[in-house]
Formats: structure tokens, sequence, C-alpha cells
């Protein structure tokens, strides 16, 4: 399988790697995505976070894991991600895709 580095849609700053998890699958990991503070609120991130998903379905990768400041949780939640939030600084959140 070739899989192509991903290619922001937008003027996101987005770090996205594909890795294999602990069961050897390939699997999605969001970094960092930056929408620049001038540009938030203007549905950046989201158009960015569903381009990755669905970057990562036409790959054949179903679940995309990330780490989260914990302002940003909200976010991710609406974006259907799964946060364990551990009451510290950084979470963690996986989407299965299905």
């Amino acid at each position: 399988m070739v899989i192509d580095k991903y290619k922001p849609i937008t003027i996101t700053k987005v770090n996205v790697f594909i890795e294999k998890n602990d069961c050897g699958d390939l699997i999605i990991r969001i970094d960092d995505i930056r929408v620049p503070k001038k540009d938030r609120g203007n549905g950046m991130g989201r158009m960015e976070v569903e381009n990755i998903i669905k970057w990562a379905k036409s790959n054949g990768i179903n679940e995309i894991v990330l780490e989260s400041k914990r302002d940003a949780i909200p976010f991710w939640e609406k974006m259907g991600f799964d946060i364990d939030d551990q009451g510290s600084r950084v979470s963690t959140g996986i989407l299965n895709i299905k």
C-alpha cells in the first residue's frame, strides 16, 4: 500500500503521521493542528480534520489518535473523538473510523 503524505487544504499548520499501533495496524496520529489566531472560528480546523478523516478512509486506515491540550477538548469531542481526559495539560483522543 502506497500512502501519500497528507496535504493541508487550508492555511492551517498540520502535522499528521502514519504509524503502527501495538497490534501492527496502521493508524493516523495527529500531532498538531494550528489555525492562525486571526483565522480561528472560521471552520478551518474542522475542514482539516474532516479532510484527514477522508484521507484516512481512502488509505484504509480505521483509527486516528491524538494528544490534545485541555482547552481544545470540546473541539475534538465535536469532531467525534473519544477523549481520555487525564486532568493534566494534555489528554489523549481516539476516533475509530467506520
